[in-house]
């Protein structure tokens, strides 16, 4: 049986109700023209595309959700949705490669857009090492002293979840963490002070050569697996650019994810930054 497209005459896209009760469209009205998806990205936990043709829509909505494992894993409500950038923030344990389905539909349509997709591949941020380095703006070396107040890491987006390295109270201390680096005074500048939360004292890369201009954390040998990670700056520090990277081995030497490359650090007022 062919579907009803009007009732005495009306369209039944334009039909509210018919005696009470919810019209169906009846495949009627107008279709929003269709969007394109574009500048998606393998990542680690924050993903984002652009709507391409954002800009031929008057006042549009869109519908987005991420599907894994034959399943949606993240919804359309934990989407954010800024003009024609949408982005969110994938912490889910299910295994596999990611499906983004987006449709679109322009306010006065009757019908939402036929759906397009594409794909990303999340990858853990689990590795064992992590370390900061001040640079120059190019991503050279730099004696240029840095101050680390406080490195925290989280195994949920936005800095929930478990808080990594535990407080640490010494630069090996508790285990299995271990602070790593180059600073000025093991006292009261030790390593360990940028893994203890406080905010009143600071791990300090003061007097380092190019080379040894850092502070690193050794997580142990079963590493958990991050999703948000964020750092606070001595606003003496001496550097304005620092690169933050992750690797298994200890001195950087293979292996090196960088999150951060010659990122210009806010430390007026001593905010936090984002690492990742």
């Amino acid at each position: 049986m062919p579907d009803i497209t009007t009732f005495n005459g009306i369209d039944m896209a334009d039909i509210a109700s018919i005696n009470g009760q919810d019209a169906p469209s009846g495949g009627g009205g107008t279709v929003s023209t269709t969007p394109t998806l574009t500048g998606l990205a393998d990542g680690y936990t924050v993903y984002s595309f652009t709507v391409g043709n954002h800009a031929s829509y008057t006042t549009p909505s869109y519908y987005v959700e991420v599907h894994a494992g034959g399943a949606a894993i993240i919804a359309d409500s934990a989407i954010t949705k800024s003009g024609g950038t949408i982005s969110w923030s994938d912490t889910s344990s299910t295994s596999g490669t990611r499906t983004v389905k987006l449709r679109a539909q322009e306010f006065g349509d009757n019908i939402q857009s036929a759906e397009v997709t594409d794909t990303y591949t999340k990858t853990d941020i689990d590795f064992r090492y992590y370390r900061v380095k001040a640079v120059t703006s190019g991503g050279g070396n730099t004696t240029a002293h840095m101050g680390v107040k406080d490195w925290g890491f989280y195994t949920a987006a936005s800095y929930g979840g478990t808080k990594y390295p535990t407080n640490m109270t010494s630069d090996t201390a508790p285990s299995p963490f271990v602070a790593m680096g180059n600073t000025y005074n093991t006292t009261t500048y030790a390593k360990y002070k940028a893994f203890d939360s406080s905010t009143t004292s600071w791990a300090w890369t003061l007097t380092k050569s190019n080379d040894l201009n850092y502070v690193q954390i050794d997580m142990g040998a079963s590493p958990p697996t991050l999703a948000s990670s964020r750092m606070k700056f001595y606003s003496g520090s001496s550097n304005t650019h620092v690169t933050v990277s992750g690797s298994n081995s200890s001195d950087f030497s293979s292996g090196v994810t960088v999150f951060l490359d010659a990122f210009a650090i806010d430390k007026s007022g001593e905010p936090y930054n984002v690492i990742f």
